[in-house]
Protein backbone atom coordinates (compact mmCIF):
# COMPACT_ATOMS: atom_id res chain seq x y z
CA UNK A 1 0.00 0.00 0.00
CA UNK A 2 1.41 3.37 -1.03
CA UNK A 3 1.82 6.28 1.36
CA UNK A 4 -1.04 8.09 -0.37
CA UNK A 5 -3.36 5.10 0.02
CA UNK A 6 -2.43 4.72 3.67
CA UNK A 7 -3.17 8.39 4.29
CA UNK A 8 -6.49 8.10 2.47
CA UNK A 9 -7.43 4.99 4.50
CA UNK A 10 -6.79 6.62 7.87
CA UNK A 11 -8.58 9.82 6.86
CA UNK A 12 -11.58 7.79 5.72
CA UNK A 13 -11.69 5.90 9.01
CA UNK A 14 -11.40 9.12 11.00
CA UNK A 15 -14.06 10.78 8.89
CA UNK A 16 -16.49 7.89 9.37
CA UNK A 17 -16.06 8.00 13.14
CA UNK A 18 -16.44 11.76 13.26
CA UNK A 19 -19.55 11.64 11.10
CA UNK A 20 -21.21 8.93 13.19
CA UNK A 21 -20.29 10.30 16.60
CA UNK A 22 -18.43 8.72 19.50
CA UNK A 23 -17.39 5.08 19.55
CA UNK A 24 -19.48 3.16 22.10
CA UNK A 25 -17.17 0.80 23.95
CA UNK A 26 -17.81 -1.26 27.09
CA UNK A 27 -16.28 1.61 29.12
CA UNK A 28 -18.03 4.43 27.24
CA UNK A 29 -19.47 7.08 29.56
CA UNK A 30 -22.82 8.52 28.54
CA UNK A 31 -23.95 11.99 29.61
CA UNK A 32 -25.63 11.83 33.02
CA UNK A 33 -29.33 12.58 33.07
CA UNK A 34 -32.78 11.32 32.14
CA UNK A 35 -33.54 9.88 28.68
CA UNK A 36 -37.17 9.52 27.61
CA UNK A 37 -36.40 7.57 24.43
CA UNK A 38 -33.78 5.24 23.04
CA UNK A 39 -33.10 7.69 20.22
CA UNK A 40 -31.90 10.20 22.83
CA UNK A 41 -29.52 7.57 24.23
CA UNK A 42 -28.20 6.88 20.72
CA UNK A 43 -27.47 10.58 20.37
CA UNK A 44 -26.10 10.75 23.94
CA UNK A 45 -28.40 13.72 24.53
CA UNK A 46 -30.47 13.42 27.73
CA UNK A 47 -33.91 14.99 27.92
CA UNK A 48 -32.98 16.47 31.29
CA UNK A 49 -29.39 16.83 32.45
CA UNK A 50 -28.47 15.70 35.94
CA UNK A 51 -27.52 19.14 37.27
CA UNK A 52 -31.10 20.30 36.55
CA UNK A 53 -32.62 17.69 38.86
CA UNK A 54 -32.78 16.55 42.45
CA UNK A 55 -33.36 12.88 43.21
CA UNK A 56 -33.86 10.26 45.86
CA UNK A 57 -32.41 6.97 44.64
CA UNK A 58 -30.34 4.01 45.75
CA UNK A 59 -28.03 1.88 43.61
CA UNK A 60 -26.77 -1.59 44.51
CA UNK A 61 -23.22 -1.78 43.04
CA UNK A 62 -23.30 -5.60 43.02
CA UNK A 63 -26.56 -6.12 41.14
CA UNK A 64 -26.60 -2.72 39.36
CA UNK A 65 -30.25 -2.38 40.39
CA UNK A 66 -31.33 1.18 41.04
CA UNK A 67 -34.39 2.14 43.10
CA UNK A 68 -35.70 5.61 42.25
CA UNK A 69 -38.21 7.10 44.69
CA UNK A 70 -38.50 10.43 42.91
CA UNK A 71 -36.89 12.83 40.45
CA UNK A 72 -37.65 16.54 40.58
CA UNK A 73 -36.69 19.68 38.71
CA UNK A 74 -34.15 21.41 40.91
CA UNK A 75 -35.56 24.96 40.60
CA UNK A 76 -39.32 24.41 40.59
CA UNK A 77 -39.36 21.18 42.66
CA UNK A 78 -41.86 19.87 40.13
CA UNK A 79 -41.85 16.03 39.95
CA UNK A 80 -40.60 14.29 36.84
CA UNK A 81 -42.89 11.42 35.82
CA UNK A 82 -40.88 8.23 36.22
CA UNK A 83 -43.20 6.21 33.99
CA UNK A 84 -42.14 8.33 31.00
CA UNK A 85 -38.43 7.60 31.48
CA UNK A 86 -36.66 4.89 29.49
CA UNK A 87 -33.13 5.35 30.87
CA UNK A 88 -31.42 7.07 33.75
CA UNK A 89 -27.68 7.61 33.35
CA UNK A 90 -25.59 7.92 36.51
CA UNK A 91 -21.78 8.16 36.45
CA UNK A 92 -21.90 7.43 32.70
CA UNK A 93 -23.76 4.11 33.06
CA UNK A 94 -27.24 3.80 31.45
CA UNK A 95 -29.88 2.17 33.66
CA UNK A 96 -32.84 0.59 31.84
CA UNK A 97 -36.33 1.10 33.25
CA UNK A 98 -38.01 -2.09 34.51
CA UNK A 99 -41.62 -0.91 34.93
CA UNK A 100 -43.00 -4.34 35.96
CA UNK A 101 -41.18 -4.00 39.29
CA UNK A 102 -43.39 -1.03 40.21
CA UNK A 103 -46.32 -3.29 41.10
CA UNK A 104 -44.32 -4.80 43.97
CA UNK A 105 -42.26 -1.80 45.09
CA UNK A 106 -42.91 1.74 46.22
CA UNK A 107 -40.11 2.97 43.97
CA UNK A 108 -39.33 2.50 40.29
CA UNK A 109 -36.58 0.02 39.39
CA UNK A 110 -33.83 0.45 36.80
CA UNK A 111 -30.93 -1.88 35.96
CA UNK A 112 -27.53 -0.93 34.57
CA UNK A 113 -26.10 -2.04 31.23
CA UNK A 114 -23.24 -4.36 32.18
CA UNK A 115 -21.97 -4.53 28.59
CA UNK A 116 -22.19 -1.60 26.20
CA UNK A 117 -21.54 -1.75 22.47
CA UNK A 118 -23.41 -2.82 19.35
CA UNK A 119 -25.10 -5.48 21.48
CA UNK A 120 -25.65 -4.41 25.08
CA UNK A 121 -26.39 -6.72 28.01
CA UNK A 122 -28.27 -6.38 31.29
CA UNK A 123 -29.56 -8.88 33.80
CA UNK A 124 -31.63 -9.01 36.96
CA UNK A 125 -33.44 -11.39 39.29
CA UNK A 126 -37.09 -11.60 40.28
CA UNK A 127 -38.70 -13.55 43.10
CA UNK A 128 -42.06 -15.26 42.64
CA UNK A 129 -44.16 -16.65 45.49
CA UNK A 130 -45.56 -20.07 44.68
CA UNK A 131 -47.98 -22.30 46.55
CA UNK A 132 -46.18 -25.63 47.03
CA UNK A 133 -47.95 -28.65 48.61
CA UNK A 134 -46.12 -29.93 51.70
CA UNK A 135 -47.08 -33.27 53.27
CA UNK A 136 -46.60 -34.59 56.78
CA UNK A 137 -45.93 -38.33 56.99
CA UNK A 138 -46.91 -40.90 59.59
CA UNK A 139 -43.60 -42.29 60.92
CA UNK A 140 -45.15 -45.75 61.44
CA UNK A 141 -46.82 -46.21 58.06
CA UNK A 142 -44.72 -43.84 55.99
CA UNK A 143 -47.91 -42.48 54.42
CA UNK A 144 -48.93 -38.81 54.32
CA UNK A 145 -51.68 -37.89 56.76
CA UNK A 146 -51.82 -34.15 56.12
CA UNK A 147 -51.05 -31.95 53.11
CA UNK A 148 -51.22 -28.20 52.89
CA UNK A 149 -49.92 -25.54 50.52
CA UNK A 150 -47.09 -23.37 51.77
CA UNK A 151 -45.77 -20.14 50.24
CA UNK A 152 -42.34 -20.74 48.71
CA UNK A 153 -40.16 -18.14 47.03
CA UNK A 154 -38.56 -19.02 43.71
CA UNK A 155 -35.83 -16.86 42.18
CA UNK A 156 -35.65 -16.36 38.43
CA UNK A 157 -32.71 -14.87 36.52
CA UNK A 158 -33.53 -12.66 33.53
CA UNK A 159 -30.74 -12.04 30.99
CA UNK A 160 -31.42 -9.53 28.22
CA UNK A 161 -29.77 -8.28 25.04
CA UNK A 162 -30.31 -4.74 23.79
CA UNK A 163 -29.45 -3.73 20.23
CA UNK A 164 -27.91 -0.27 20.50
CA UNK A 165 -28.83 0.81 16.96
CA UNK A 166 -32.57 0.21 17.44
CA UNK A 167 -33.27 -0.22 21.18
CA UNK A 168 -34.79 -3.66 20.57
CA UNK A 169 -34.63 -5.96 23.62
CA UNK A 170 -34.61 -9.75 23.51
CA UNK A 171 -33.89 -12.59 25.91
CA UNK A 172 -30.24 -13.66 25.96
CA UNK A 173 -30.80 -17.05 24.40
CA UNK A 174 -28.41 -18.89 22.10
CA UNK A 175 -30.71 -18.51 19.09
CA UNK A 176 -31.32 -14.78 19.63
CA UNK A 177 -27.60 -14.19 20.04
CA UNK A 178 -26.80 -16.12 16.86
CA UNK A 179 -29.39 -14.11 14.94
CA UNK A 180 -27.84 -10.83 16.08
CA UNK A 181 -24.24 -11.80 15.24
CA UNK A 182 -25.05 -13.20 11.79
CA UNK A 183 -23.12 -10.30 10.23
CA UNK A 184 -19.93 -11.77 11.75
CA UNK A 185 -19.78 -15.17 10.08
CA UNK A 186 -16.44 -16.14 11.58
CA UNK A 187 -17.69 -15.59 15.12
CA UNK A 188 -21.03 -17.23 14.31
CA UNK A 189 -19.25 -20.39 13.18
CA UNK A 190 -17.24 -20.36 16.38
CA UNK A 191 -20.45 -20.24 18.44
CA UNK A 192 -22.08 -22.99 16.39
CA UNK A 193 -19.07 -25.22 17.11
CA UNK A 194 -19.31 -24.81 20.89
CA UNK A 195 -20.38 -27.59 23.22
CA UNK A 196 -23.16 -27.00 25.76
CA UNK A 197 -20.57 -26.54 28.48
CA UNK A 198 -18.65 -24.00 26.38
CA UNK A 199 -21.89 -22.11 25.66
CA UNK A 200 -22.59 -21.78 29.38
CA UNK A 201 -19.04 -20.64 30.10
CA UNK A 202 -18.16 -18.54 27.05
CA UNK A 203 -21.30 -16.99 25.56
CA UNK A 204 -21.04 -13.71 27.47
CA UNK A 205 -17.33 -13.44 26.63
CA UNK A 206 -18.23 -14.05 22.99
CA UNK A 207 -20.66 -11.12 23.18
CA UNK A 208 -17.79 -8.87 24.33
CA UNK A 209 -15.62 -10.15 21.47
CA UNK A 210 -18.40 -9.34 19.00
CA UNK A 211 -18.70 -5.80 20.34
CA UNK A 212 -14.94 -5.30 20.06
CA UNK A 213 -14.94 -6.50 16.45
CA UNK A 214 -18.10 -4.68 15.36
CA UNK A 215 -17.95 -1.01 16.42
CA UNK A 216 -21.04 1.13 16.87
CA UNK A 217 -21.22 4.91 17.27
CA UNK A 218 -23.53 7.42 18.83
CA UNK A 219 -25.60 9.19 16.19
CA UNK A 220 -25.75 12.91 15.50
Amino acid sequence: MTLFNLLFFFLAQFGAGAQNGALVTKNFKFADGVYRSHEELRKNMPTIQWDSMSANLFTNPQTLLMQVEYLRYRNSRRPIGLDSIQYVVVDGIPYVHLPKFAAKKLSETFVGLIARGKICYFGYETTDTLKVPISAFNPLTGKPYMTQKVDTEKRKVHEKLLLFETGEVKDFTLQNFKNWISDDQKLLKSVEGMTRQEIREKLFKTLLIYDDRNPVYTSK
